[in-house]
């Protein structure tokens, strides 16, 4: 296991991809519902990510950068998704061990309407606050 990965892994998370000072990573609570999808739709967001840490533009068809807020007393963080026919990466962008850093936490496989499902939106709301509450201060 790379370096990297024994980093990601001590928040519970896996290493996606890392571009320069950019990284996304996948929280172990989103690990089945991800690695679940069909390759190609994995391929897609993939690459999709590795624009994103690459600094590059992503249209709202590809990154919603507004799903919501996850809320709860100091914690206020953004809930933002990446985009692919059918599917939602959910997910938040905070530093992580020295990267600007996208957690994802939870995956929308059915997803068929132009809003994100509201069970799924708040699955991912209590991941965040739940990754908030246990390494907030420590990263």
């Amino acid at each position: 296991m790379s370096e990297s990965s024994d980093d990601a892994d001590a928040y519970g998370c896996e290493l996606l991809v890392r571009e320069g000072r950019a990284q996304v990573v996948l929280r172990e609570e989103a690990s089945k519902e991800f690695w679940s999808l069909e390759q190609r739709a994995q391929a897609k967001l993939l690459a999709r990510c590795k624009n994103w840490a690459a600094g590059r533009r992503l249209p709202e068809e590809h990154l919603n950068h507004n799903e919501g807020r996850a809320r709860k007393g100091s914690i206020n963080r953004r809930i933002e998704a990446f985009k692919i026919s059918g599917v939602r990466l959910f997910g938040f962008v905070r530093p992580l061990m020295g990267f600007k850093t996208f957690i994802a936490v939870a995956v929308d496989a059915a997803k068929k309407q132009r809003k994100a499902n509201p069970r799924v939106l708040s699955r991912a709301t209590t991941r965040i606050i739940e990754f908030e509450e246990k390494f907030g201060d420590s990263v």
